[in-house]
């Protein structure tokens, strides 16, 4: 009824649909196999606006993890986020990653149940023998030296930190690699100098 107490002429209906909860997904950015790196960071990606206030303060990681949330790299803050840890992870390590249900998307609703997401670090790599062996004595003087890795390595950084010397001095060579990048072979340019004490 109107004021007067007219009713009106027909009836009126109106229908809408509530849009669903926006949902979201916590990727590893760095994966080698089935694990991540210790480098890695993490995505944390919307299907709409959020309010990042109230997502970061509902982020967390077990064992704790000291970091930062940074935008990706082309994607606007609100609908995609990294968290970047300030130092690397521990190897072998089993991480837990979560958003609370207390985050909320830009209209101030709560987001739908995210997923949590378990990862666990890659084993550092590790040396597993020189060749010659340490302490050997009486090596040919033409003798290559070589580095096995646990697993296959980076070729620029590793030859960069890999030297060899000898009275103090740097050896002059030629890195090449064997065996799926899992073995470094050095081969002096000349050489090594009679009952001299080679450090690789």
């Amino acid at each position: 009824h109107d004021s007067a107490g007219a009713t009106l002429e027909t009836p009126a209906r109106a229908a809408f649909t509530i849009r669903p909860a926006t949902r979201a997904r916590i990727l590893a950015d760095g994966t080698v196999g089935d694990r991540v790196l210790p480098e890695t960071s993490f995505s944390l990606a919307f299907d709409r606006p959020i309010d990042v206030a109230s997502v970061t303060a509902a982020f967390s990681i077990e064992p704790p993890v000291a970091g930062s949330f940074a935008p990706q790299a082309g994607a606007a803050p609100s609908v995609q986020l990294r968290f970047v840890p300030d130092t690397p992870l521990r190897a072998g390590t089993t991480y837990t990653l979560r958003i609370a249900d207390s985050a909320r998307d830009a209209d101030g609703g709560q987001l739908a149940p995210v997923e949590a997401l378990t990862v666990i670090t890659a084993e550092a790599p590790a040396v597993v023998r020189f060749r010659p062996l340490r302490g050997a004595r009486d090596v040919a003087r033409q003798a290559t030296v070589s580095v096995r890795f646990t697993t296959p390595m980076d070729r620029r950084s590793t030859g960069a930190a890999f030297a060899v010397t000898t009275g103090g001095r740097a050896v002059e060579g030629r890195i090449s690699w064997v065996e799926d990048d899992t073995v470094l072979v050095f081969e002096p340019a000349a050489p090594f100098p009679a009952g001299a004490t080679v450090t690789a």
